[in-house]
């Protein structure tokens, strides 16, 4: 039957039925996301946003459509997600904000809430992408807009709701080459559309349509996005945060009044693709950005409030790690600060040695190597537990039990973390960082690991054997990509030096001895090429690329079994 209005309670249960059918499709929304440098998985960042506002609002009675609105928006706002998940929450804040301050509402109503949802969208993006979620939402409203005096029902007004918008996703792919290229549609407005059909459907008890769509059930889109691509060209870290405005850390603080425009002119030099909410309601600013010194931004930031959630991702790590885990997909990559609480860093005492070393390692083959031969007293296998968070890092050196302690991470994603822990606890022990880009480079600081010598002897001389060390990694290109300077075919070899892909070649013994190449002109006087094989490897290939290297070169090859899953071979020339 028809209705000239929506209630509370109606509109409640279309929500999460919009999140249901989001849930169900997550991973074919992942797989349309065909970006060189992703921000993340679209269809599990939109999940978790999704998840975060439905969760406010499941068992929640509202007697208004205001309050409902507010709860819903302010979860998903709470834990928005990547870029996709941002927008998505910007969408629904213009969607609530003219909810009535009533049980129901009517058609007129319900179209202003599309148009607020577009504007307060684009609002807060500073440089709007159109063949984007945004644009899906964009040409919603116009339609709606346009043929308003034509909706009789609010069934109706949803049916066109969903129409207008897969005609706007299917435009998507003529305003951004990437998506013409691979065939597919954006992979926001496919989360969007998603979420819409799931709110058609509660609203006219019709699941038939979303029910039968099992194509899009978790499986993988006919694209070219692949699951590990490789793109090493230095994009920087994703960063996320949201700020608490004058939040004090300690009393004798003082935190200056927010100001956006100073704010962001403050970082515009530092950041791209910048998304600024100030929810003033709530005194609490979310930031998204991407950005090649995120220390630079957080520390901008933190004159006007303290963090109340940091998030920092390295996007080149992005494309490989897929994030596989249903339950809880960002709980792991959150640095929460109230967590570390629960550890009592005053009893940091007691130590057993004077100076020991931590390493993070990308296998566990790797980790008892370093630890029997070059005196690591811990080590943490990345590939077995995924990146460690602050806590992790904390109780790893409140593991060791010594007064001065060395961390050598193998991986600029992991130096946040770490550089967080080391100042939790830095009023206990002495701690210092080692940053390197990869194994080859923490294996050449370990190798000059003193435990008689001093911390501040053993970090000079760890950071001096660092730049001693010529090093690469060997992986698979998953799809096509085009360089300036180099062309990328789906399944090439490719090898990588300081973040850039230099080689690409079918053929693996070619990648690698013009992999070596590279790194022999960049080394003065290499007297050793070490080749660290991974998981995926033969014995008789491993063979074969020493004996090439030794006579090609005339340099003493010598190879490690590493068997790290990422990476075919590492390779390090001293």
């Amino acid at each position: 039957m028809a209705s000239d209005s929506l209630t509370t309670r109606q509109l409640q249960a279309m929500f999460i039925e919009g999140y249901n059918i989001v849930s169900t499709r997550y991973e074919y929304i992942n797989n349309l996301n065909v970006f060189p440098v992703p921000d993340g998985d679209t269809g599990t960042n939109m999940k978790i946003t999704m998840k975060g506002g439905v969760d406010t609002i499941a068992d929640g009675n509202f007697v208004t459509m205001q309050k409902l609105g507010k709860v819903f928006a302010t979860g998903l706002f709470m834990n928005a997600c990547g870029n996709s998940g941002v927008i998505f929450s910007q969408i629904i804040k213009g969607f609530t904000k003219s909810l009535p301050e009533a049980d129901e509402i009517d058609i007129k109503q319900l179209i202003n809430c599309f148009k607020e949802a577009k504007e307060v969208a684009y609002s807060v993006i500073q440089s709007p992408v159109e063949g984007t979620i945004l644009t899906v939402i964009r040409l919603t409203s116009e339609q709606l807009i346009k043929n308003e005096e034509k909706i009789k029902s609010v069934e109706q007004l949803f049916e066109l709701v969903v129409e207008y918008a897969k005609d706007a996703l299917e435009q998507t792919p003529k305003m951004l080459p990437a998506l013409k290229t691979a065939n597919v549609v954006d992979s926001g407005g496919f989360g969007l559309v998603s979420f819409l059909e799931g709110m058609l459907a509660e609203l006219t008890q019709d699941f038939s349509k979303v029910n039968n769509d099992k194509q899009f059930v978790n499986k993988k889109a006919l694209s070219t996005k692949a699951e590990q691509e490789l793109v090493e060209e230095g994009h920087g870290y994703c960063t996320e945060f949201l700020l608490k405005l004058g939040l004090k850390s300690e009393d004798k603080q003082t935190k200056k009044k927010f100001d956006e425009k100073k704010f962001k002119k403050d970082i515009e030099k530092d950041v791209e693709s910048l998304v600024l909410i100030n929810n003033k309601d709530e005194e609490i600013i979310k930031l998204h950005a991407h950005t090649l010194t995120p220390d630079v931004v957080l520390r901008h930031a933190q004159v006007y409030g303290e963090f109340l959630k940091i998030k920092i991702e390295n996007m080149n790590r992005q494309v490989i790690e897929r994030k596989q885990d249903d339950g809880a997909d960002n709980d792991h990559k959150t640095a929460n600060i109230e967590a570390l609480m629960n550890i009592d860093l005053s009893k940091a005492k007691n130590f057993r040695t004077e100076t020991a070393i931590i390493a993070t390692v990308p296998s566990r083959v790797l980790g008892k190597m370093i630890v029997q031969n070059y005196d690591v007293d811990q080590f943490i296998d990345t590939s077995a537990t995924g990146n460690p968070t602050i806590r992790d890092f904390i109780e790893y050196i409140y593991r060791v039990k010594s007064k001065n302690v060395i961390i050598v991470v193998d991986d600029t994603n992991l130096l946040l973390a770490a550089r967080e822990a080391i100042s939790q606890i830095k009023k206990y022990i002495n701690c210092e960082l080692i940053a390197c880009q990869n194994f080859i480079e923490s294996l050449s600081a370990i190798s000059g690991y003193m435990r008689s010598d001093t911390l501040k002897n053993n970090v000079k001389l760890l950071n001096k054997m660092i730049k001693s060390t010529g090093s690469a990694c060997i992986s698979t290109s998953a799809k096509n990509i085009k360089y300036p300077h180099l062309k990328v075919s789906k399944d090439d070899y490719i090898g990588i030096i300081k973040k850039k892909i230099v080689v690409s070649d079918r053929d693996i013994y070619k990648c690698l001895l013009d992999t070596v190449s590279h790194l022999v002109q960049e080394v003065k006087k290499p007297e050793l090429i070490l080749i660290i094989h991974g998981k995926n490897t033969s014995s008789n290939e491993v063979r074969t690329v020493v004996k090439l290297i030794s006579e090609k070169f005339g340099i003493y090859c010598e190879s490690i079994n590493g068997s790290q899953k990422l990476y075919q071979y590492y390779i390090g020339v001293q």
